[in-house]
């Protein structure tokens, strides 16, 4: 799997996609927003990216191939706190529901994602959660 990233100062966003085309399309949503971008499609790397890198939004796959991002969230809480973060699932179930309510994502959205949903959610915690993010980094 390979890392990807991009910065410019401002709010960092970390998109872990199992899909590497519809993880493309994420990240070319979230940088038109005015966020930088860290890209993944493993949940080992999530953790690697994290460890490394100040992260401010989580876009995670529930269904990574060597761990998805329920469990990098459970790993990342070891060790440092988790920012908001949106779970992606192919299928939301009950029991999915269940666990990323209980990880306190901050919302879990059927992939592939309607990408206008995906940003005005994801604008909306940004502003809750830093205010004038998009003023961030542009001085």
């Amino acid at each position: 799997m390979q890392i990807s990233g991009e910065t410019r100062g401002g709010l960092n966003a970390l998109i872990a996609e199992g899909e590497p085309c519809f993880r493309t399309r994420l990240a070319s949503t979230v940088r038109s927003m005015g966020l930088n971008t860290f890209e993944t499609g493993c949940g080992s790397e999530v953790v690697e990216i994290f460890s490394n890198v100040e992260i401010h939004a989580l876009v995670l796959d529930a269904e990574l191939p060597d761990f998805g991002g329920l469990e990098a969230v459970r790993i990342i809480r070891t060790f440092s706190h988790v920012p908001p973060f949106l779970l992606l699932a192919r299928e939301v179930t009950r029991s999915l529901r269940a666990q990323a309510m209980e990880s306190q994502a901050v919302s879990i959205l059927r992939s592939p994602v309607d990408l206008a949903l995906f940003s005005e959610i994801l604008e909306t915690v940004l502003a809750q959660r830093y205010g004038d993010w998009a003023e961030r980094g542009t001085d």
